[in-house]
């Protein structure tokens, strides 16, 4: 029952975009004088969230803890479990964070970690998206990827970028993850398209700025070079996607420069890396 001083409308509102099939849409009626306050809104589906977070905690702490322990041989070699892959919206986060504190109030020795991606510029949900992912989602650590080597574009216009990603990575994680350019979307002709394969020279310049700043671990990605498609159904395209090896698995020439950083970080190069501290950009 409305309040007695409530205007109700005089006819109901449509809204001809209200669709119930696409996302999560909220629908506000304009109902007269009235004054609306939302002060909680919880949205979740029924067979994960409500099944397992709400209904059956217990159940769900079982099933969490018997899957942890299918790993124990592999203690204490293993320390993640990987998550989605780039969570772009703060919907994404929160699911994150929830099994990251259940995974610790478990004494689990396994983590996870998320292979997050913060946008071209570092400016997407804010005006630092990294230091948005890291205290909306509390990763046990930060790792994210960023792929500065573009098709039209220069190699400093690129790693200038990288640089601001690698400073706000630093600033929020001293132990964080980085992640190195190895590959390019090639045409069937042999240009590149939005993203191009880096040189050698470029593999080694990526990887040396982000342990300068302190990364304690690189990835490099892909790896094997495999068949895509970019683009929309009706005006995309076949692309290969070049990784450290070619479609027959044999090295390209960025597998030999990957190799010989990986022997050199071992050593003494390694050592003295790690142990930077990000003292500014």
């Amino acid at each position: 029952m409305l309040p007695p001083t409530t205007i109700p409308p005089l006819e109901e509102v449509y809204d001809s975009f209200y669709d119930n099939n696409t996302k999560i849409q909220f629908r506000i009626v304009w109902l007269g004088n009235a004054e609306l306050l939302l002060d909680y809104i919880e949205v979740y589906d029924e067979e994960i969230w409500e099944g397992y977070f709400i209904d059956n905690i217990s159940y769900r702490d079982l099933m969490l803890t018997n899957y942890i322990n299918r790993f124990n041989s592999l203690q204490p070699n293993m320390k993640y479990f990987v998550t989605m892959d780039e969570p772009h919206s703060f919907d994404n986060y929160h699911p994150i964070k929830t099994v990251q504190h259940l995974l610790d109030s478990l004494n689990s020795p396994v983590k996870l970690l998320t292979h997050f991606y913060p946008g071209w510029n570092n400016q997407r949900e804010s005006d630092n998206t990294l230091k948005s992912w890291k205290v909306a989602a509390k990763p046990a650590r930060l790792m994210y990827w960023y792929f500065p080597y573009w098709v039209n574009h220069s190699s400093d216009e690129g790693l200038f970028y990288y640089g601001q990603t690698l400073k706000a990575a630093a600033e929020l994680d001293a132990n964080f993850f980085a992640t190195v350019q190895t590959w390019g979307y090639k045409l069937s002709g042999g240009l590149y398209k939005d993203y191009r394969s880096p040189s050698p020279a470029e593999v080694s310049a990526q990887t040396l700025y982000a342990l300068s700043f302190g990364a304690k671990g690189i990835f490099y990605e892909p790896f094997y070079t495999y068949l895509s498609w970019i683009g929309t159904a009706e005006t995309g395209v076949n692309v290969i996607v070049e990784g450290i090896v070619d479609q027959s698995f044999q090295p390209r020439d960025i597998y030999y420069k990957v190799k010989s950083l990986n022997d050199r970080i071992r050593g003494n190069l390694g050592k003295q890396l790690v142990r930077m501290k990000n003292t500014g950009f």
